[in-house]
């Protein structure tokens, strides 16, 4: 029997996972751990976080050193729209954001770090949200497919 050493759980928002299926897998596991990262201290007005690179390379079983490509995933999510609609007895919202509002990678002394934000209104979906999925991140960095995630 395997057992399984930190593991990480996400509630977050259903609408956040059902999103455009034109992002592949890395950001899509990038999308999940930024935000597992950030929501503790959403809460208290905080609105961009940093996180060190090798960390989150690690946390999403990224072991590959070809940079170039982990910075288009992570530019993917900044290009990347969410759009909601919630109904119910008494409003309807309508609103979009983009996944994330900037990143940045800072090296100093051979430390990288990513630097990166959510809109206000990202972050009110995710504080209050009306149906979340709760998301075992230490298996979704396991799948080899953007479809397989997705589901």
């Amino acid at each position: 029997m395997c057992e399984l050493k930190d593991v990480q759980f996400l509630n977050i928002n259903s609408g956040a996972i059902h999103i455009e299926n034109k992002l592949d897998l890395l950001p899509r596991q990038l999308w999940l751990y930024l935000v597992y990262k950030a929501l503790p201290v959403m809460k208290s007005g905080v609105t961009s976080f940093k996180i060190n690179l090798s960390e989150l390379k690690n946390s999403i079983g990224y072991n590959s050193k070809n940079n170039k490509y982990l910075k288009k995933a992570l530019k993917d999510l900044v290009n990347t729209t969410v759009e909601w609609n919630i109904f119910n007895k008494e409003q309807e919202i309508w609103g979009c954001s983009s996944l994330l509002s900037d990143c940045e990678i800072v090296t100093i002394s051979n430390i990288a770090t990513c630097e990166y934000s959510f809109s206000q209104k990202i972050i009110e979906r995710f504080i209050n949200p009306n149906m979340y999925l709760k998301l075992n991140l230490f298996i979704s960095k396991e799948f080899t497919s953007k479809h397989s995630l997705s589901i």
